[in-house]
């Protein structure tokens, strides 16, 4: 995932992800930024399951 600007980074590294590189980049108007790659590392079997695991509420 690319993101760009700090605040957003720093809100994604706080849920998990994973900062992989910084590089520039630029937005339409031709400003220069710096945009941030962050990626998270994909579960597997147990792993994944639990997870993805969800609380199910009892039916009356």
């Amino acid at each position: 995932m690319e993101v760009v600007g700090h605040d957003h980074a720093n809100e994604l590294l706080a849920e998990g992800w994973k900062l992989l590189a910084v590089v520039p980049g630029g937005e339409p108007n031709a400003k220069m930024v710096v945009t941030y790659v962050l990626g998270k590392t994909k579960l597997f079997g147990m792993a994944a399951a639990i997870a993805n695991a969800r609380v199910l509420e009892p039916k009356d």
